[in-house]
């Protein structure tokens, strides 16, 4: 779909990510034998048009559907506001999949995304790539860059392992909210607004 398609069915708020359904035209139905164009299109513009657009799914990220096609809604605020779409993948930098504030969008590759990512569900140790090893009774830290696995030391103490992996995470350019649960992203999100709203 071209920008100037998006543009005609979505208004775009940039400092929010919210967006708003904008009202469509009988041109946009087509005469499909039980309605009228012009009866779909009043059905159409008052139940939606002036509205939220979008869901958000139970992976976190937020869909709207444009002529029966679903688009990632940070795909689409790209779009609107660069008139092209994304030359690679659309990282959130603050974590949060839902929030799609324009500034909170950056186009990278598939390896730096990756360096942003949220702790994963089967963490145990409280710390990405920080694990026990129970064959040796001991914490071991490691880090995958390029999808290569490096291996950062095995250690007595969960605290120097934490410690080792957060310095690999600086080195190799992780973004600050990698590693954070989705509920700690959140909180860094609400702090943040509560902070500019004072």
């Amino acid at each position: 779909m071209k920008p100037e398609q998006v543009i005609k069915y979505l208004s775009y708020m940039p400092e929010t990510g919210k967006f708003i359904w904008n009202a469509r035209a009988e041109g946009d139905f087509s005469d499909n034998g039980k309605r009228a164009p012009h009866h779909s299109c009043a059905t159409w513009n008052k139940r939606y048009a002036g509205k939220p657009a979008g869901v958000i799914s139970s992976n976190g990220y937020s869909y709207i559907a444009i002529k029966n096609r679903k688009y990632l809604a940070q795909r689409l605020a790209w779009l609107i506001s660069h008139r092209e779409w994304p030359n690679g993948q659309i990282d959130h930098i603050d974590g949060c999949r839902d929030n799609n504030a324009l500034n909170n969008l950056r186009v990278v590759t598939n390896s730096i995304n990756q360096r942003n990512r949220r702790m994963g569900e089967t963490n145990t140790s409280g710390t990405t790539g920080v694990y026990w090893n129970a064959e040796n009774k001991n914490w071991r830290a490691r880090i995958v860059i390029d999808r290569v696995p490096i291996c950062l030391g095995s250690f007595d103490r969960k605290e120097d392992a934490i410690v080792a992996r957060k310095a690999a995470e600086q080195e190799h350019g992780f973004g600050p909210s990698h590693g954070m649960t989705a509920t700690a992203r959140q909180k860094v999100r609400a702090i943040k607004a509560q902070g500019k709203r004072e």
